[in-house]
């Protein structure tokens, strides 16, 4: 740090929102979040990016498998077809990710990781 430039140091805030609910993203529509726009967390878990990954996996199978030309997800529309069940899925896969991020957020906040001990920082946690 001390060979970094101030000019080169930036700072801005990272906090935790509430775990999305299914029912908030049906008012999309057609349209769905994924990612970080889904996903409540600070980086403090490096799980962002891999939710990300997830999240396009899941819907590319979701889209492939419900979206076939005789399916009638057309009719039924997409959020019905589609949207509804991986966003049910998504939510809960990655529920338990935010929630560490949020708890991984707290934990390196806190006076315990400035304690010198020869094992790892996160046994202090539970």
């Amino acid at each position: 740090m001390e060979a970094t430039q101030v000019a080169q140091i930036s700072g801005y805030p990272v906090y935790d929102r509430a775990l999305l609910l299914p029912k908030q993203l049906t008012k999309g529509g057609a349209v769905t979040l994924l990612g970080d726009a889904a996903h409540p967390m600070s980086p403090f878990k490096g799980q962002g990016a891999n939710q990300a990954l997830l999240d396009a996996l899941s819907l590319a199978r979701a889209i492939s498998k419900n979206c076939r030309p005789s399916s009638g997800w057309r009719e039924k529309g997409v959020r019905e077809s589609v949207l509804a069940e991986f966003e049910a899925e998504m939510l809960e896969r990655s529920a338990i990710k935010v929630k560490d991020s949020a708890e991984a957020a707290e934990f390196l906040h806190s006076e315990i990781v400035l304690e010198k001990k020869d094992e790892p920082r996160g046994r202090n946690i539970r």
